[in-house]
């Protein structure tokens, strides 16, 4: 069985060409909107390129940026990707990975500029995301009341450990690190 992984492109190119990737997106009919679908309406065998998974959401804001909302198997699926870009040559596919199974947050935004956070921090029903490792030690140790030594990711893991150590009703708290991942 695929781990789920959350997904998030954002699409950024000439605004004629993102309503029109926007049209495509409102024409699929299917109740479950999938990936592969999508693939193919944009031109491209779906059986030949990663395209695991189904499309949950996407908007289009003032900006006209794009951003469509999947859960995938295991990751991106770099065949949707690669054949919006392909279909469109304006437009550029940022992502952003979260896999938890197997501890899998990346994303292609290298400059921050659609994905500026780069820490999330994973508490049962708390999902925050933070953009620097000082708001994200200033929020645990506020929100928890936990004592984080250092100004590093791990020094906030190790905190989050002997937290839970000491906490065995707390269900769960993770905190993850954005890598930048290669297109």
């Amino acid at each position: 069985m695929a781990n789920c992984c959350s997904t998030t492109y954002k699409c950024v190119g000439d605004p004629k060409e993102i309503a029109e990737l926007h049209g495509i997106l409102e024409s699929l009919t299917s109740r479950r909107q999938w990936l592969s679908e999508l693939v193919t309406e944009l031109g491209f065998d779906n059986s030949t390129l990663r395209c695991r998974g189904e499309i949950l959401d996407y908007n289009l804001d003032p900006d006209n940026i794009l951003t469509i909302y999947q859960e995938t198997a295991w990751c991106e699926q770099e065949g949707v990707r690669n054949s919006i870009e392909k279909k469109f040559p304006s437009i550029k596919v940022y992502y952003r990975d979260e896999e938890p199974g197997c501890e899998v947050y990346c994303t292609n935004d290298n400059g921050g500029d659609f994905f500026p956070e780069k820490f999330l921090l994973d508490a049962y029903e708390i999902y925050e995301y933070f953009h620097s490792i000082g708001d994200a030690i200033d929020y645990i140790q506020d929100s928890f009341d936990i004592k984080v030594k250092g100004q590093t990711y791990e020094s906030v893991r190790s905190a989050i450990d002997d937290y839970l150590e000491l906490h065995p009703e707390v269900e769960y708290m993770c905190f993850h690190e954005f890598h930048y991942c290669e297109d």
